[in-house]
């Protein structure tokens, strides 16, 4: 049952935070911080909501990264 209504406040807060970056887009067109702000807004709501929580293991490593892309193990 709770995962139930995990999963119907997961697509709520989903359809909330799609509609708020339609609104932030309009007022902001081509910003590419668009996209930075609102995954932040949304991994925020989505891990609680859905009960996760996110382990870095040797954070020192994240302190001077040169641009790229940090790839996580999801097994």
């Amino acid at each position: 049952m709770l995962l139930l209504v995990r999963y119907v406040l997961f697509s709520l807060y989903f359809a909330l935070i799609a509609v708020l970056g339609v609104v932030v887009c309009l007022f902001r067109p081509f910003n590419p911080n668009n996209n930075r702000v609102l995954a932040r807004i949304f991994s925020f709501g989505g891990l609680k909501i859905l009960g996760l929580k996110v382990n870095i293991e040797n954070p020192e490593r994240l302190v001077d990264l040169d641009p790229g892309v940090v790839v996580s193990n999801h097994q």
